[in-house]
């Protein structure tokens, strides 16, 4: 059986509609046009319900489905009726609940969490760029909120976050140490500048592998008394770090 095929004064009273804020079961039920043929209809001719209509629309599919009575309502997939605090937040439903209860989600979850997650993690790949763009979005319209949530967060989990501060300095502390002495040493011109990338490399490694209690000295001083050193990798040993401020700028 071919596609159904609609004539231009179906098609007009289907645009009417939709800008009107019906639903496309309303408009199926009008005019005769399916769902997926709305679709393409209203794409082709750039039609798109505004803020306000797509929120009244939600509200007619919505209002007669899930009905909230005395602080309950019905599980979709269970079937028990149950306390609304069951239910998970579902801005896209009229009720603002989700059809699931939060055990049957869960369950639903455990049973599925490979492929959820492998859904989740195709779909990104494939929408990153729009997903980028959208995150962005969000984050620029809701700055404040989470600006807020991060102040809250601490101050309810001050130890934890000391804890991410100390671990994050631990790793990033020797990488930090070869920038400190690079420039440090760039400011009293002690690196020479015919050092290669490979000698640069070295240096900056053994200030990232520096052993735990030790520190990176200077065999001869960069500023010592008598003679100045260079900064480059044949002037740099490892020293206990009490030795090493003992000597000072000493050899």
């Amino acid at each position: 059986m071919g596609k159904a095929k609609y004539d231009d004064l179906t098609k007009d009273c289907a645009i009417e509609l939709r800008l009107a804020g019906k639903s496309s079961t309303e408009i199926t039920e009008e005019t005769g046009i399916g769902k997926e043929s709305q679709n393409k209809l209203f794409k082709k001719m750039g039609i798109k319900l505004t803020e306000e209509q797509a929120a009244t629309a939600r509200a007619r599919r919505w209002l007669n489905h899930e009905p909230i009575v005395d602080g309950k309502k019905d599980c979709s997939k269970c079937g028990d009726n149950l306390l609304i605090s069951e239910f998970g937040k579902d801005a896209n439903k009229l009720s603002g609940l989700t059809s699931w209860c939060k055990k049957c989600s869960g369950l639903y979850y455990e049973e599925n969490a490979e492929r959820i997650k492998q859904r989740v993690r195709s779909y990104n790949e494939s929408h990153k760029e729009e997903k980028y763009t959208n995150d962005k979005k969000y984050y620029e319209n809701h700055r404040e909120v989470y600006a807020e949530n991060a102040k809250l967060w601490v101050k309810n989990n001050s130890e934890k976050r000391k804890q991410i501060q100390r671990d994050y300095d631990q790793r990033t502390q020797p990488a930090k140490n070869a920038r400190t002495a690079h420039y440090r040493a760039s400011k009293i011109e002690a690196t020479p500048p015919w050092l290669n990338n490979h000698q640069l490399d070295e240096m900056r490694r053994m200030y990232e592998n520096c052993p735990k209690g030790f520190e990176v000295d200077h065999i001869v001083p960069l500023r010592g008394k008598n003679v100045r050193g260079l900064h480059v990798p044949w002037n740099l040993q490892y020293l206990p770090a009490q030795e090493n401020n003992k000597k000072g700028n000493r050899i």
